[in-house]
């Protein structure tokens, strides 16, 4: 067998298994898509809530979000890498990006609660909608612990996790909330499913990974570590950020009905989005196991194949949901017909930017603070039409 042959068998083998684990987490896309319609649905026709209270609690929700994938400091990406090269035992690892990302959050929650106008620009908001300040923990430690799961080709709990236990939570007790505390339902449904979803996160990472051994906490290693994922954390805030500033924005400028409507845009648009999710648990590990090996041309080959599926399956799933756009937000509510302009404009840009989106899965390791160079490209990114 020629070297070639040799380098093409672990080649395919990752192919395969990018494949497996982006067919189990797609399977995912779609049972989280089953779940946030009734979402939508409660939150634009229940009269409850309408999209004013949509608008107030995307406003809110942009911030959370944000914050937590901060406060995560690139572990969702830069834990694969340290795990591969670490020769400690692998819950000390995790245990010391958890630990980091508890205090960031701890911190960031705390100040979201003293100054709640940064939430709800508004102003708008009750005692129970400031509460959501206290999602912002466990949903920085969920990601970290379905990384540390992704790591070990896990993709079923990201699956439980993401797909079912935290949409359908959300959902349920949207609707619960009516009859409870309508005035404050979606921001207490939202703190529910992210506590029902960390919980859901933890068991099986406990099962897999257990308890650290012999683990203490360093300032000075700790410190290292939050320098050396910078890079990484600032490349998934500038990332997540920019799909969701116009939210952020329109709070500011907008009233919370225009903020509700377009929100309600967005989430539908971004289900093309969640296609590249579907493959970057599973990415990332590959890819750090071939960048320890040096194998550039197999990363390369990676993330094209990746890539071509991605841009292939988004532009299906775009044109089946910009084409009749106006029944597709007209299931939200008659109210919500007017965003059906923005939401032609998202799926585009959704769809424009699946290339880069996918070619930073390996920038992020491989050149941390730089773009990779037009002759790397070149020479290893031709897309193979397979």
């Amino acid at each position: 067998m020629t070297g070639g042959q040799m380098a093409a068998g672990p080649d395919r083998e990752d192919i395969a298994a990018i494949a497996r684990g982006g067919r189990t987490n797609l399977f995912g896309f779609f049972l989280r898509l089953a779940a946030r319609i009734p979402f939508l649905f409660i939150a634009g026709r229940a009269a409850e809530y309408g999209p004013a209270a949509l608008g107030r609690f995307a406003s809110a929700l942009v911030v959370i979000e944000l914050t937590a994938m901060i406060c995560t400091l690139g572990e969702k990406r830069g834990l694969a890498q340290r795990l591969s090269e670490s020769d400690d035992h692998p819950a000390n690892v995790v245990a010391d990006g958890a630990l980091v990302a508890l205090i960031a959050s701890t911190v960031f929650a705390g100040l979201f609660w003293l100054f709640p106008a940064l939430l709800f620009p508004g102003g708008e908001f009750t005692e129970i909608d400031r509460l959501m300040v206290l999602a912002i923990p466990p949903l920085a430690l969920t990601e970290i612990w379905l990384a540390g799961l992704a790591y070990r080709f896990n993709i079923a709990a990201t699956v439980r996790a993401r797909a079912v236990v935290e949409p359908w939570t959300l959902s349920i007790m949207a609707g619960a909330m009516i009859w409870l505390a309508p005035e404050s339902g979606l921001s207490l449904a939202y703190i529910i499913s992210i506590f029902a979803a960390a919980l859901a996160a933890l068991i099986p990472f406990l099962r897999d990974y257990g308890l650290p051994k012999g683990w203490r906490p360093e300032l000075g290693r700790m410190g290292k570590l939050t320098l050396r994922s910078l890079p990484i954390a600032t490349a998934d805030a500038i990332e997540w950020g920019t799909r969701r500033v116009d939210i952020l924005i329109l709070g500011f400028f907008a009233p919370p009905v225009a903020v509700g409507v377009y929100y309600v845009a967005q989430q539908v648009a971004s289900l093309p989005q969640k296609l590249k999710t579907s493959f970057e648990p599973i990415l990332g590990p590959v890819i750090t196991r071939n960048l320890k090996e040096g194998n550039l041309p197999a990363i390369a080959n990676q993330v094209c194949q990746v890539g071509f599926w991605i841009i292939a399956a988004q532009a299906g799933i775009a044109l089946a949901l910009g084409i009749p756009g106006e029944g597709v937000m007209g299931l939200i509510g008659p109210d919500f017909v007017g965003g059906t302009g923005a939401l032609a404009f998202l799926l585009a840009a959704e769809v424009v930017a699946a290339t880069a989106v996918v070619s930073e899965a390996a920038l992020v390791y491989m050149a941390r603070v730089r773009n990779c160079s037009s002759r790397w490209r070149r020479s290893h990114c031709r897309l193979p039409l397979r």
